[in-house]
């Protein structure tokens, strides 16, 4: 199959890009002069999938890095002793719907209600659970 001279150019244009992001030498481009057009295009696509690879896990280890708190769902909730202001709904919880009202919403309920505090999520972030004498938010000695 023959493959346009400008279409080799531009993946060798690619290649070189790439190799550069990635902190090769050029010598993958010297390699396309000799490579069939397939080998050319499948190095296209190894180089740009490690890029993406590559970003994909940097914003992983950023988002980790900044300690951001971990996503909370109402999934294992426990919702017998809690106690819901008359103008909120489960189900408006659930949808997200109480946030049209742009007010706080607290949630009376015994200590311990919920499942904010999981033992093995304070221990990753650096704190001791409630269940252990802390307040939640020490910088764990």
């Amino acid at each position: 199959m023959l493959v346009p001279p400008l279409e080799r150019l531009a993946r060798r244009q690619r290649v070189a890009a790439a190799c550069r992001r990635l902190s090769l030498s050029q010598q993958a481009v010297t390699l396309c002069e000799q490579a069939r057009p397939g080998q050319e295009a499948f190095l296209v696509t190894v180089l740009e999938a490690e890029l993406a690879h590559r970003e994909t896990q940097r914003r992983t280890r950023l988002l980790n890095r900044a300690g951001f708190p971990l996503l909370k769902t109402l999934d294992g909730y426990d919702r017998s002793g809690v106690h819901l202001p008359s103008t909120v709904t489960w189900a408006d919880l659930e949808t997200g719907a109480y946030l049209a009202t742009a007010r706080n919403l607290v949630l009376y309920g015994a200590v311990g209600t919920g499942n904010y505090a999981e033992p093995g999520v304070m221990r990753s972030r650096g704190r001791r659970p409630p269940s252990s004498g802390g307040h939640g938010f020490s910088d764990g000695t």
